[in-house]
């Protein structure tokens, strides 16, 4: 989603037709879902491959019915609160072992990284794990659609609604918006110098226990994707792990809470 202020260059407005609700392909959790670009040195965690064998080789029977979260810092906190669909102000100082077994593959990763922690004789977790977990099951925790078309016929046919157009630093180039709070459903679409999408970028709140945001990405083709592509300070191009880099920008200040749509940057 945008963080920049820049330039509103175009708005259209039209009629939202009715979405019909019909069966997609969804994410499994069979395999990552991958994308079709490259991941670079930003993403180095999320990039190193051999998770699943990872995580298989840990015994999480070894840890302690009841985990101490008092430690961790408050980006640690927030992503095993996000993990576990649970709100950071409810999170605690204290994770059952048992309520975390019960969220399915985010809780075994979750326990995962404190497991990968107590093997290397360390306390607390091991973020780059925890990170790598996260990024291994995202999207098919949430079972998104795989393919945009899905998610407009399932979720929200945005195609021929109001958006506006803007010139997007990040993105480096003019990104279409549509900005529906009604039905809690925000997309930013970054087009080539020929006008075509190189990427759809979705937030969709109010589906979620913990009143965060989810975070999906689109290829150029309509596929999901776990990475999204960003421009660097440097004019650079680079493609950060999804939802990870996305979530560094849309969090309260303080909180962590991932609720934020346009940040202000």
């Amino acid at each position: 989603m945008p963080d920049d202020s820049s330039r509103t260059i175009d708005v259209v407005e039209a009629e939202l037709p009715d979405v019909p609700q019909i069966d997609v392909l969804r994410a499994g959790c069979d395999q990552s879902v991958g994308g079709s670009v490259a991941m670079t040195p930003i993403s180095s965690y999320e990039a190193i491959p051999g998770y699943d064998d990872a995580l298989s080789a840990l015994n999480l029977d070894t840890l302690p019915s009841e985990l101490d979260l008092l430690p961790l810092n408050s980006l640690e906190r927030a992503l095993i609160a996000y993990m576990l669909e649970t709100h950071p102000d409810d999170i605690g100082n204290i994770l059952k072992k048992g309520f975390a077994l019960e969220q399915g593959n985010m809780g075994h990763a979750v326990l995962g990284a404190f497991a990968m922690a107590a093997s290397e004789g360390k306390e607390g977790l091991d973020f780059p794990f925890l990170r790598r977990g996260f990024h291994r099951y995202y999207q098919c925790a949430r079972a998104f659609p795989l393919e945009l078309t899905g998610f407009q016929s399932t979720v929200k046919q945005f195609a021929d609604a109001p958006y506006f157009d803007l010139e997007s630093t990040v993105k480096g180039g003019l990104r279409r918006i549509w900005d529906d709070s009604e039905s809690k459903v925000y997309v930013a679409q970054t087009l080539t110098d020929e006008g075509t999408v190189r990427e759809t970028e979705i937030l969709v709140g109010g589906t979620r226990k913990d009143g965060m945001l989810d975070f999906l990405v689109y290829d150029a083709d309509g596929f999901l994707m776990d990475r999204s592509a960003f421009q660097a300070a440097s004019g650079d191009d680079v493609t950060g792990a999804s939802p990870y880099t996305c979530m560094a920008c849309h969090f309260e200040s303080g909180t962590f809470a991932y609720t934020v749509v346009f940040p202000d940057m």
